[in-house]
């Protein structure tokens, strides 16, 4: 067996097999077969074809349709549209308009994802898609499509009760609903991204997706619920989870916040940002969103997502001095004064009813070490991050710059 997951021009190249596999995803519709051989899909997920290619014959079987066709090896040859593919379109509609549908695309990675994904992308509003209505995303899914979950409330220091329910209904009851809605309408694929802070707290090196702790926060606790819950649709629709780590890039407060110290040039770091934080460019996790959908190797699975290396905080601040022509004056600042600052911003913030700007769990992740192993996704889909730290922080500079 012999799986093809390209581009249908790579077929032309193809020798000739008695048996051939293709996969027809919303990224990769078969448009035309170079070897002279029927198809019969054998299993429909969603409308999108696992198809195997014994002899002449077609079987199709989409949903509760099941045709059979002949295709003579001059039309399974062709190019022009007369041959499999045309019959494709002809009897499953519904693979030529299926969409991706991106929730989530006027936050940060949402957003991100939208300028970096090339195919067509429906990313409806909140007020048209409602993750705690779920007639509101039923409207907008449809059969085939491949969903990608970017929505959620991200606050990670966020304690109050009015943060613990935005927790609740949209991090995990939104996403319950947002599942059923999938598995309802027939979706293809649903790829939700959650994080690594559902995998608790860790220092060290080669943290990989199956190392868990207990999470020590609400939003923790929030995407670890989330990814749990989605295990009850595993038998009705294709998931993949992605955890990314540390995200960052043009939009996120702490790239602004680190650019204007930059600009001021004094930036304080705790002891003196030597530790080595898992950063991430958000363009690498749009990479990496879009590698996943139609993946087959990724249905049913959970995967990390950043870069190859953790970076020293120190090491980002230079870069991003470097992207704006400034020099910038590294402190370093004793770990006992950051933490007094933390617990002094959490005083505050919970006699004022907000979340804090500093706590310490956000000290912990700018004074632990930690980085995070990338080789399960790499080998389900060939991942390497496209943005160096140089690269994403010539971004992040030109942005901050730009925006006057």
């Amino acid at each position: 067996m012999t799986d093809v997951g390209g581009e249908p021009a790579g077929l032309a190249r193809l020798p000739r097999f008695e048996t051939l596999e293709i996969r027809a995803t919303p990224m990769v519709i078969v448009a035309s077969l170079a070897v002279p051989l029927g198809v019969r899909a054998e299993e429909n997920v969603a409308g999108f074809a696992l198809a195997r290619l014994p002899r002449f014959a077609c079987t199709l079987t989409g949903g509760t349709n099941r045709h059979r066709i002949d295709v003579p090896p001059a039309q399974a040859c062709s190019n022009s549209g007369s041959g499999v593919s045309q019959r494709l379109r002809n009897i499953f509609p519904e693979m030529m308009t299926a969409k991706l549908v991106l929730f989530g695309g006027s936050g940060f990675v949402g957003s991100n994802l939208l300028k970096h994904l090339k195919n067509d992308v429906v990313a409806p509003s909140e007020f048209e898609a409602d993750l705690t209505k779920i007639d509101s995303l039923r409207a907008v899914i449809g059969r085939g499509d491949v969903v990608i979950n970017a929505a959620g409330y991200a606050n990670a220091t966020d304690r109050t009760a009015k943060g613990r329910e935005l927790f609740r209904s949209v991090n995990v009851e939104g996403l319950r609903n947002l599942a059923e809605a999938c598995a309802q309408e027939g979706a293809a694929q649903l790829v939700h991204i959650s994080s690594v802070a559902a995998m608790g707290r860790w220092q060290g090196e080669g943290i990989s997706e199956d190392m868990m702790r207990p999470v020590d926060s609400p939003y923790a606790a929030s995407k670890l619920e989330g990814e749990k819950l989605l295990g009850q649709f595993a038998d009705t629709i294709p998931i993949t989870i992605l955890r990314p780590t540390s995200v960052f890039g043009e939009g996120r407060g702490l790239a602004a916040t680190l650019c204007s110290l930059v600009r001021k040039g004094v930036v304080p770091l705790p002891r003196g940002g030597r530790a080595r934080i898992p950063f991430t460019y958000v363009g690498n996790v749009a990479h990496a969103v879009s590698l996943a959908v139609g993946n087959e190797r990724c249905f049913g699975r959970t995967f990390i997502i950043g870069d190859e290396t953790s970076y020293p905080l120190r090491d980002v601040v230079s870069a991003l001095a470097k992207g704006m022509g400034m020099r910038a004056r590294i402190v370093a600042v004793p770990y006992p004064i950051w933490y007094a600052a933390a617990v002094g911003f959490e005083i505050m913030a919970r006699l004022r009813g907000t979340a804090p700007l500093l706590d310490r769990g956000r000290l912990d992740t700018m004074t632990l070490s930690v980085s995070y192993s990338i080789e399960s996704f790499r080998q389900a889909t060939g991942y390497a991050p496209p943005f160096g730290l140089e690269e994403a922080a010539e971004r992040i500079a030109a942005w901050y710059l730009g925006r006057g």
